[in-house]
C-alpha cells in the first residue's frame, strides 16, 4: 500500500522520492521492467505525470539516477585517482595494488549501505538495456575514470599490445560491477561453501576477488 503523500510537499522532495524510488526499483528488475507508473507509485506521489514535469520521461529519469550515482562514487573516484598521482614516478606498479586502487570506489559505494548496494546493482542493469542504450550511457559515465589508469596497466604488461590492456580493462570492469551487484548470491550456494565464505569470511572473499581481476589484468 502506498503512503498518502502531503499535497504541500517541496517539489525538490517529490524529485528526491522519485529518484530514490526510481533506484530501487532498476536495481531490483532492471531498467525494462520498470515502467512509470509503478516508480509514482513507490514514490508516493499521487501525480501521475510527476515524472514527466520533472524528468521528462524515463530516459530522464534513468539518467537523473545515473546522474546521482555517479555524484555518490566521485569523491571515492577523485581519491584513487590522487592516490595514482602521488606514485613516485619511476615506481613499478603490482598488478594487485593497482587493481585496488581502480576498484576501491566501487567498493566504497558498495559497503555505503543498502542504497549503495542498489546503485551498484544500477550500474550493472543498465547493460542490460534494450538497444544498447544503457550501455553507452554506462561507458560514457565511468569510462574516463578507466583510462586514467591506462598507463599505469601497460606496465603490468609491456610486451602485449595495447588492445590486449584494453580488452583486459574491459572485461575487468565488467566483472567488478556485475560481481559486485550479485555477490548477495553467494548465500545461496552451499557449493564449496561460498555461503559460509561470505558470511564468515568476507576479507577472504575480498582478497580472491582482487586476486582474480589482477590475475586477469597481468596475465
Amino acid at each position: 500500500m502506498t503512503a498518502a503523500v502531503d499535497p504541500c510537499t517541496p517539489l525538490n522532495d517529490a524529485r528526491a522520492a522519485l529518484l530514490k524510488a526510481a533506484l530501487r526499483a532498476f536495481a531490483e528488475h532492471g531498467i525494462n521492467g520498470v515502467s512509470l507508473r509503478t516508480v509514482t507509485a513507490l514514490a508516493g506521489q499521487l501525480n501521475q505525470s510527476a515524472i514527466r514535469y520533472h524528468f521528462g520521461g524515463k530516459d530522464g529519469l534513468v539518467q537523473a539516477v545515473l546522474d546521482d550515482v555517479m555524484a555518490r562514487l566521485a569523491p571515492h573516484q577523485q581519491a584513487s585517482l590522487a592516490q595514482l598521482a602521488e606514485h613516485p614516478p619511476g615506481q613499478p606498479w603490482t598488478a594487485r595494488a593497482l587493481t585496488e586502487l581502480i576498484c576501491q570506489p566501487f567498493l566504497m559505494l558498495f559497503m555505503s549501505g543498502p542504497d549503495g548496494l542498489n546503485r551498484i546493482r544500477f550500474l550493472s542493469r543498465l547493460t542490460w538495456q534494450e538497444g544498447g542504450k544503457g550501455q553507452a550511457l554506462l561507458v560514457a559515465a565511468v569510462q574516463p575514470y578507466f583510462l586514467r589508469f591506462s598507463p599505469a596497466l601497460l606496465t603490468l604488461a609491456p610486451d602485449q599490445p595495447e588492445e590486449a590492456m584494453a580488452l583486459k580493462m574491459y572485461l575487468a570492469v565488467n566483472t567488478l560491477i556485475h560481481g559486485l551487484a550479485d555477490v548477495t548470491l553467494l548465500g545461496a550456494h552451499p557449493v564449496f561453501g561460498l555461503d559460509s565464505l561470505r558470511a564468515t569470511r568476507p576479507d577472504h572473499m575480498l582478497d580472491y576477488f582482487y586476486r582474480y581481476i589482477a590475475g586477469g589484468l597481468q596475465g
